[in-house]
């Protein structure tokens, strides 16, 4: 029968010791790209627009390199 539980999303089973990780939004290519145009003064919202990101992606790379 139909029910809207069908489109809950399931949880997923890893392996033990692994943790449940986000996917890169960035790759090796646009993160280079970000911290040139970052280091040039372009703005993060530009900076999101030209890679095709969200800028919550692009501040969390940044929080990553900083730390």
């Amino acid at each position: 029968p139909f029910t809207y539980l069908n489109f809950l999303p399931q949880p997923q089973n890893f392996e033990p010791g692994q943790e449940a990780r986000q996917a890169r939004a960035l790759d090796e290519q646009q993160q280079d790209d970000v911290v040139v145009m970052r280091n040039a003064g372009h703005a993060l919202t530009h900076v999101a627009k030209t890679m095709v990101v969200s800028r919550s992606a692009i501040q969390r790379f940044e929080q990553s390199i900083a730390e």
